[in-house]
């Protein structure tokens, strides 16, 4: 990536911010010590208002840096990811590529009250239409007195990827958890409709499968899929996975707790590490192609 003249711009946008803040953070701490010199030591003050005015010009030092840091971090992230896709033969979007409203059908996303959604890459990668973002979902619980407190739902990737076959049936897999599925087949008027399917010991030892089709299921789970579906977790580095077959879409959520796609810092010049870890973000796309693209009848 050294190559995208776009990177060497954005060096000197972060060296002009960084010469910027530091001459207007000497402008506020001179301002400041002219303040506490003329105003509390001279007529001699209180010793404390030095202080309070040395914590002031620490928080509008910290508030500079602030809004500088995330002004170069937003335009670092978006003249990046725009490279980085265009010369993958994608596109991105800094606000995600798609509603979250648009995959609730494939019934994985679990309740929540705040969802935030961005950095967005979608396209075709080794001929499968894809859509891909970072997702973040959370809780909001209030005490008695008002007091908002928030709790972590999802945290990772939501992946679309478009099936060259239309299935009749749904088909999802789940991480293993033998309550929630009975709870989904038996007391969810959403998935009462599902049945769990019973596959080799191996595979539900680490997922379970319900579906509205027994046979359509079993299909799409044959022996060589599900022991590429079970490498699925090491090849995106995620601690869960689930995923949805149904019309002409295949929709995984993969739980990762990270943050993706970050990357700069304002007084930190872009190294070929935070690029790698970029790219090896992006590459989670491929090797799920990679690792599902055996089974003839989902067509990847």
């Amino acid at each position: 990536m050294k190559e995208l003249d776009e990177i060497d711009k954005m060096e000197a946008y972060r060296k002009r911010h960084v010469l910027f803040l530091c001459g207007l953070w000497f402008i506020i701490c001179s301002a400041m010590s002219a303040m506490a010199y003329f105003f509390v030591i001279k007529n001699g003050g209180a010793a404390m208002v030095c202080v309070y005015i040395a914590i002031g010009a620490f928080f509008l030092c910290f508030w500079s840096f602030r809004i500088f840091n995330n002004d170069y971090r937003k335009r670092l992230k978006k003249t990046f990811m725009d490279a980085l896709a265009k010369q993958r033969g994608m596109y991105y979007s800094i606000a995600g590529s798609f509603k979250i409203g648009d995959v609730y059908d494939h019934h994985l996303i679990p309740p929540y009250d705040v969802g935030r959604t961005e950095d967005g890459f979608f396209g075709t990668i080794k001929h499968v239409p894809f859509k891909l973002q970072e997702v973040h979902l959370e809780n909001i619980h209030k005490n008695k007195d008002g007091k908002e407190t928030r709790t972590e739902v999802f945290k990772g990737l939501m992946i679309i990827l478009e099936l060259k076959k239309f299935l009749k049936f749904h088909t999802i897999a789940m991480p293993r958890n033998p309550a929630r599925t009975w709870l989904k087949t038996n007391m969810s008027w959403k998935t009462r409709k599902f049945e769990r399917v019973g596959l080799p010991a191996k595979f539900e030892k680490t997922f379970d499968v319900i579906s509205t089709n027994q046979v359509e299921s079993r299909v799409i789970f044959d022996p060589a899929f599900m022991e590429r579906f079970l490498e699925l977790c090491s090849a995106v580095r995620a601690s869960a996975i689930s995923a949805s077959f149904k019309d002409d879409e295949l929709f995984i959520m993969a739980e990762t707790r990270k943050n993706h796609f970050e990357l700069g810092h304002v007084f930190k010049p872009l190294s070929d590490d935070d690029m790698t870890l970029v790219e090896e973000d992006l590459k989670i796309i491929s090797d799920i192609v990679d690792v599902l693209k055996l089974n003839p009848h989902t067509g990847l």
